[in-house]
């Protein structure tokens, strides 16, 4: 759960250069985006002066790859944009913490998802009740991976309860699986791919293939008080990241680019992640779904409007 000592607490950790960021356009502007295939449009906009063209203070883009430090590191005012869910989001104003949604991050595209859960090779892992009792690395608590996986369970009449979670980064996943230290993973790509082209690890299931065309499992937020105090900045946010998403559909060549630059990968692994997100502009009826989600398996005790969690 997180509380305003937690979220403080994470601040410090995720605070750049060792001190917190002042939340204001003055000051510029501090990104924490992840390390992995959809969340590279800050980092395009980064490589391609998008920032500035839209009229933005300077933003300094960086990586991380401990997604659970960024909603706090974001109300604490450590940083101005960072990554988290709607489910992150909405479990933060259940506390009274002041989080809002800027806009759409990573994807889930109906026949196409880009997340599963991989075991070793020679795993007999396939099926739900197969789980109870397991090891399974996730990337944080209560987000979206670690929820729908949660659904997953319960969709096959098992107890989620029954399963030990293991945080660790996208990129270190795939030790746990080489040093038998953990059952199974849930990843992403581009470090999907790879695990599966190196043959560590097999693909278990594809347990996060929603009904709609497509669904945000992650999105991009900011402080609450700072987006309603700042509106150009956030419209100016907005259509940085549209317009970094246009020029990486239009232009795949430059998105695999800022791929190989930002994550260390080979141009061929980066090619193979897919295309951009289709958009980013996120909507009432793409939290809601969250919202049901959130409430059924007991992650808040309230349902908002949707439309008050979007800044």
């Amino acid at each position: 759960m997180i509380t305003r000592r937690t979220a403080l607490s994470a601040a410090a950790a995720c605070a750049v250069g060792g001190r917190s960021r002042p939340a204001t356009a003055a000051a510029g502007l501090t990104w924490k985006t992840l390390a992995a295939h959809y969340y590279m449009s800050p980092c395009f906009a980064a490589d391609h002066d998008l920032f500035a063209r839209h009229g933005l203070p300077p933003v300094e883009v960086g990586l991380s790859t401990a997604p659970p430090t960024l909603l706090p590191a974001v109300i604490a005012g450590a940083i101005q944009v960072g990554v988290s869910t709607c489910i992150g989001v909405a479990m933060a104003n259940d506390n009274g913490l002041d989080v809002k949604l800027l806009a759409g991050a990573s994807v889930q595209e109906h026949g196409r998802p880009n997340t599963a859960i991989l075991a070793a090779p020679d795993s007999t892992l396939s099926r739900p009740a197969d789980f109870v009792g397991k090891r399974v690395v996730i990337p944080g608590v209560n987000g979206s991976f670690h929820v729908m996986f949660q659904k997953w369970m319960l969709d096959g009449g098992q107890d989620p309860k029954s399963v030990t979670y293991l945080e660790a980064g996208f990129a270190q996943a795939g030790d746990y699986l080489r040093n038998r230290s953990a059952d199974a993973v849930l990843s992403t790509e581009p470090f999907m791919s790879r695990m599966l082209a190196a043959g560590i690890a097999r693909k278990v299931a594809d347990y996060f293939d929603p009904a709609e065309p497509m669904v945000f499992d992650s999105v991009f937020i900011v402080q609450g008080a700072w987006a309603a105090a700042n509106p150009t900045l956030i419209a100016g946010l907005r259509a940085t990241l549209n317009d970094a998403l246009g020029q990486m559909r239009a232009d795949p060549a430059s998105a695999v680019a800022t791929e190989v630059k930002w994550l260390h990968v080979p141009a061929e692994v980066a090619a193979g992640s897919g295309p951009a997100a289709p958009r980013c502009d996120i909507s009432p009826a793409d939290v809601q779904r969250w919202l049901d989600i959130a409430a059924q398996v007991g992650l808040i005790s309230r349902k908002p409007p949707a439309a008050s969690l979007i800044a």
